[in-house]
């Protein structure tokens, strides 16, 4: 599992255990790479390291231009990764239970897992795709430059507001350049219209 943090030390504190205990159960490591923060992140990230033998952290040295700091960070972490499937995930948006990381089990070359909260249940959905091409539009809408696309907002399920992404090892790093797109307008509608039918016409699977 791979996880990108910049200047998030409180979400690391309140979040971080959550994954790192659910990965410990599946004996899956978790890797954070650490983006040029400014903050006291890298100390948080030190003493939890001291706690959990499944925690390891790497880091950009410095700002790149050439291209996105977080798609090289996710690079970075899933060169570290032994595993055959990734998990990219984001530390802002914990798993909930142990049926969580399911997704590294889904058949196909990606999986999305998604939670939805319904009162006091909590309901965890996996979608499985025989092909990257397929979660393309989810990854671009939702992990868009703006960062808008994981609000909470209803119908999570329908508007593609996943949690996190497995790939395959040998299509994460075309997956990694789906993220941080500056997307707008027409071409974000076209997006969110894309990603909406494709939910609604897997709603039974």
């Amino acid at each position: 599992m791979v996880i990108v943090v910049h200047d998030q030390s409180e979400s690391i504190e309140n979040n971080l255990p959550a994954f790192l205990t659910i990965a410990h159960a599946v004996n899956c490591e978790v890797i954070v790479v650490e983006n040029t923060s400014t903050d006291n992140t890298p100390d948080v990230l030190k003493r939890m390291k001291a706690d959990y033998d499944n925690l390891y952290t790497t880091y950009l040295p410095q700002p790149v231009r050439i291209i996105s700091q977080l798609q090289l960070a996710f690079t970075i972490g899933a060169k570290a990764a032994h595993s055959n499937r990734i998990v990219l995930a984001n530390i802002d948006r914990p798993p909930v239970c142990n049926e969580w990381l399911e997704l590294l089990d889904c058949e196909g070359e990606a999986a999305l897992v998604y939670t939805i909260n319904k009162g006091n249940d909590v309901k965890v959905c996996h979608k499985s795709y025989t092909a990257l091409e397929d979660v393309r539009p989810f990854i671009y809408k939702a992990e868009r430059r703006s960062g808008r696309g994981h609000q909470g907002r209803r119908h999570k399920l329908l508007s593609g507001l996943y949690d996190a992404v497995a790939v395959s090892k040998d299509r994460v790093y075309e997956a990694i350049k789906y993220f941080d797109h500056d997307i707008k307008g027409h071409h974000l509608l076209a997006l969110q219209i894309q990603v909406c039918w494709k939910n609604l016409c897997s709603r039974g699977g």
